[in-house]
Formats: C-alpha cells, sequence, structure tokens
C-alpha cells in the first residue's frame, strides 16, 4: 500500500505551497511522514478543465494499485468537469485506489449514497467556480474593449497605456 501526492495549479504563475502544507497537515495528523512514507508526489500546472486522461493524473492513477491512497488538497484539484470527477472517482473505486481531500479528511468515493452526494456536491461547485471565472474574466474584457472604444486607450494592471488589446 503506497502513499501518492497529486497537486494542481491551473497556471505558470500559480504555486503548490497552499496545497502542499494542507496535506502535509493532515498526514501528519494521521502519524504519516509526508518525507519518508510518500511514494511520489505528482505535480503539473494545467487546467482543471483538461481531461484526466491527457494530464499526469492519468499517468498516477495508472501506477496505483489496490490499496494504495492518492492525497489531494481538495477535490477541486482533481479537475473542473462533473462528468470527468466522476470518471476519475469511478475508476479508482473499481480499482481499489483511496482519495483523500485532506482539508476536511473526507474520503472521495462514489460507491454509497452519501459518497456519490458529496462527490456531486464538491464536483458541482468546481464546475461552477470555472463558469463564474469564465464569466468574470469576459466581463473584464468586455469593459476593457468599452474603453477602448470610448476613449482610445486604457491603463494595464502594469500601469502602461495601451491601445489594442493583446
Amino acid at each position: 500500500m503506497a502513499n501518492y501526492i497529486y497537486n494542481r495549479a491551473s497556471t505558470d504563475s500559480q504555486d503548490f505551497m497552499q496545497q502542499q502544507n494542507c496535506i502535509n497537515g493532515y498526514l501528519r495528523t494521521r502519524g504519516i511522514d509526508p518525507l519518508k512514507d510518500v511514494a511520489k508526489t505528482v505535480v503539473e500546472k494545467v487546467s482543471g478543465t483538461v481531461n484526466h486522461t491527457e494530464r499526469k493524473l492519468s499517468q498516477l492513477i495508472a501506477k496505483c494499485k489496490s490499496g494504495d491512497t492518492i492525497f489531494i488538497s481538495e477535490l477541486s484539484r482533481l479537475g473542473r468537469n462533473m462528468s470527468d470527477l466522476f470518471a476519475i472517482v469511478t475508476e479508482c473505486c473499481s480499482r481499489g485506489i483511496t482519495i483523500v481531500q485532506c482539508k476536511d479528511g473526507s474520503t472521495i468515493e462514489n460507491e454509497s449514497i452519501g459518497g456519490k452526494s458529496l462527490l456531486f456536491a464538491l464536483s458541482l461547485a468546481a464546475e461552477i467556480e470555472v463558469a463564474n471565472t469564465r464569466q468574470r474574466t469576459q466581463m473584464a474584457l468586455d469593459a476593457r474593449k468599452q474603453i477602448l472604444a470610448d476613449r482610445g486607450s486604457f491603463i494595464s494592471k502594469s500601469g502602461k497605456v495601451c491601445t489594442k488589446l493583446g
């Protein structure tokens, strides 16, 4: 029985410190030494909307054997798409791989009514967050376009005067 850690960030500018601290804290409360008792930590910087079969996550799952455990900080690190999250959890459950969400110490599974309910709620929240982020991004872009059309330029976050987008 091996222990694995999976961390995912969406962009190159993000790091894994918060996720790793959450996981390490959880592991220590369970008497698991993150340095000695974890076979491998997998990290990747890719959008959670990318299907898991196209990410390092699928390689990690393929490597796992029955009885192994994958620790994540929270479910949204596995993905941001409900159907993909259900596929991930279904594959892991059918192969005897345990997924632990360290944020609250819950085991993510879809074999019990409670597990299915938790998975549904958390995966829905992850997907809603993607939709909200896209909507906020589009609203900001639309606002910049309008300012550009009205004034001919706008001030970027870095303080530069911009006369076009991109």
